[in-house]
């Protein structure tokens, strides 16, 4: 299960892992992505916003889909359902719930950082932030720091 140390991450650690992000390559190099870094009280604040949406309007933080899944990536998804369930019903959580709002609280981590593409680019540059995201992470001095990639879509209304 996910769990991360409730411990501060080092403002260099973040800078080091953000130069890493952005000397990945991008159509014609236009670096389509811009970075938000939250911490602190300003994460907790936005935890709490994200559950609190969650509970009230029920907005999955799943991605969705724009029409079926071909059959082996929804049997896919099924079996690892089907092998978290257990092991969370164990730690006393629904699953739907420990899904949902754990992933609005960023399963704890003390470092939320989201990687954006302003709505003026095309989906085309999406392969630009998966490369920005492929190459932070490739990079031994990113593991080293301890994150992890959690693929949420928090889509919300601007609040």
């Amino acid at each position: 299960m996910r769990a991360f140390k409730p411990d501060p991450v080092p403002r260099e650690k973040i800078e080091e892992l953000l130069k890493l992000a952005v000397q990945a390559p991008s159509a014609i190099n236009l670096q389509p992505w811009e970075f938000t870094v939250v911490v602190g009280e300003e994460r907790e604040r936005l935890s709490r916003r994200l559950i609190k949406a969650y509970k009230e309007k029920r907005i999955s933080c799943g991605p969705g889909n724009v029409k079926p899944l071909p059959s082996y990536v929804t049997a896919r998804g099924a079996r690892s359902i089907d092998e978290m369930k257990p092991l969370i019903a164990e730690m006393g959580s629904d699953f739907d719930r420990y899904i949902n709002e754990g992933s609005c609280n960023f399963y704890g981590a003390p470092v939320a950082i989201f990687l954006c593409i302003d709505a003026a680019f095309s989906k085309a540059n999406f392969v630009d932030i998966g490369i920005t995201l492929a190459t932070s992470c490739s990079r031994p001095t990113a593991w080293a720091s301890g994150h992890a990639l959690l693929g949420l879509s928090l889509v919300r209304g601007r609040e």
